[in-house]
């Protein structure tokens, strides 16, 4: 039996073997297909691993001028309360010089009406001048008065 199905099959060898050949060369057309379209694949991944290489170095060195500039803001954030602390610190003293300045102003009016008071009251006073002559002429009119009861 084995014998028969051999002379069977010799016959159509020759058409088993050229359809195999067909089928073969069938495969590695799609094959070297396949083949070129992962080559281009890879070709374009590449591509993309450069552009993405690319824009990493161009993200950080972004990434290195924006940590510039935030320490740059935090300096200029650490001075601007250092101002504020001072002008805080000046406007204290600006309200304890108006309190002081206020209280002077008071004291001034009070010396002003005093300084009035004492002007007036030196105007009925007698000068040191004339009360030596008023004490003088006192002395003159208690001799002659006790002349003339004598």
């Amino acid at each position: 039996m084995a014998e028969d199905i051999k002379k069977i099959l010799k016959e159509y060898n020759k058409d088993i073997k050229r359809h195999i050949d067909v089928l073969v060369e069938d495969f590695n057309q799609k094959i070297d297909l396949v083949i070129e379209r992962q080559d281009s694949h890879s070709d374009k991944l590449d591509s993309h691993t450069d552009k993405l290489n690319s824009l990493s170095e161009r993200l950080d060195s972004h990434s290195d001028k924006l940590d510039s500039h935030t320490d740059k803001l935090n300096s200029h954030s650490d001075k601007l309360d250092s101002h504020t602390d001072k002008l805080n610190s000046l406007s204290e003293r600006l309200d304890s010089h108006t309190e002081m300045i206020g209280e002077m102003n008071v004291n001034i009016t009070i010396i002003k009406s005093d300084i009035n008071i004492i002007k007036n009251s030196l105007r009925n006073k007698v000068g040191l001048e004339n009360f030596e002559m008023l004490e003088k002429r006192t002395k003159i009119l208690e001799l002659k008065r006790v002349n003339n009861n004598l």
